[in-house]
């Protein structure tokens, strides 16, 4: 029985992907089987439909991630709420938050822009928000959304 022939995974996807060749144009050139290059270079092969679909959904896609994210932080106990608190905070949601804004074309911040009063008036909101997060505990803090759209002197 003759030795079957490895795929060459690097240049099979070089050639599909740069050359648009077929996966049986390829197996030609590496002296394999159409379906050893398929199998093995498939998920190495982007889906450009669902490549487009999701750039031009990625606003609503991070808002869908946001909800998940916000129902998940909700159907915690105490413990977890505390445990998660220390961890990370509300890092996760802040961050897709400014994704989703970004998207959308919003500035999440464009401190450069303000004046001094203003970059003042910004640090102590931001400075009183965080005692405000402080004093808190997690049994009797406030919903996220309602912290998280405080007025601090500006869009955010």
């Amino acid at each position: 029985m003759a030795a079957k022939s490895k795929v060459d995974k690097k240049k099979a996807i070089q050639l599909k992907m740069e050359k648009n060749l077929s996966y049986g144009q390829i197996a030609a050139i590496q002296g394999v089987s159409r379906q050893a290059i398929h199998q093995q270079i498939q998920k190495f092969i982007p889906d450009t439909q669902i490549i487009t679909a999701f750039k031009n959904n990625r606003a609503d896609i991070l808002a869908h991630a946001q909800l998940k994210a916000i129902e998940s932080y909700l159907s915690l106990d105490i413990e977890q709420h505390k445990s998660l608190v220390e961890r990370r905070g509300l890092v996760d949601f802040g961050i897709l938050f400014d994704k989703e804004r970004l998207e959308l074309g919003k500035s999440t911040s464009i401190i450069s822009s303000m004046t001094d009063d203003q970059l003042d008036a910004r640090l102590r909101a931001l400075v009183a928000r965080e005692q405000a997060v402080d004093a808190v505990t997690v049994s009797e803090s406030r919903p996220i959304m309602e912290l998280h759209n405080q007025d601090l002197g500006g869009d955010i």
